[in-house]
């Protein structure tokens, strides 16, 4: 019975992540999450309390991934760790370019109530994702320092994924880490 209701939670999330995505937050009915998902309403009302916490799961999922990945990366050398987990952030975001634009796109057409929950929920972990940047830093620049280093190398990473359409992009994460690695070189002391 278990597995049943696990399916029909991971069910759910799978719908509602690809109609997110495709459509949007804010055009997206829970009727047709519940169609896409197979799920009834009552299904539904058994995993999640509304289509906000249904969206707010799928965020906190992709930021648990991205934190994990990011805190697996321990090499002993600061620069293989600071690339390394570098690379693992400009990886995600690059290969979930539509999924990464999809949320502050969508930010002014959440409700308050949502908006204000996404705040809670992502400042905090990404406070945490800096400092796994930061880590490798410190020992260069000093804590205060190495966080703002981290979050310029950050902003910089971030930023044509935000900006730009996928077409603007290189067509390969190589290209596109070839010149973070390149920034990263030429204008990180360690």
């Amino acid at each position: 019975m278990e597995e049943k209701h696990q399916d029909a939670r991971t069910r759910i999330l799978e719908a509602a992540y690809r109609l997110f995505r495709d459509r949007g937050y804010s055009v997206t009915p829970l009727s047709l999450i519940l169609e896409e998902a197979g799920v009834s309403k009552g299904g539904f009302y058994h995993h999640f309390s509304s289509k906000e916490d249904l969206f707010l799961e799928i965020v906190r999922r992709e930021l648990d991934a991205l934190e994990r990945s990011l805190e697996t990366i321990k090499h002993k050398d600061p620069r293989q760790r600071l690339k390394a987990r570098v690379r693992a952030f400009a990886a995600y975001l690059f290969t979930r370019h539509g999924e990464i634009r999809m949320v502050p796109m969508q930010f002014r057409d959440f409700p308050d109530s949502l908006r204000k929950r996404m705040r809670s929920l992502i400042l905090p972990r990404m406070q945490r994702i800096l400092s796994l940047i930061a880590d490798p830093l410190e020992a260069s620049y000093g804590k205060d320092r190495a966080r703002l280093v981290a979050a310029m190398l950050l902003g910089a990473v971030r930023a044509p994924i935000f900006l730009f359409d996928r077409r603007a992009l290189p067509e390969s994460f190589e290209i596109y880490w070839k010149h973070i690695e390149a920034l990263i070189e030429r204008g990180v002391d360690l």
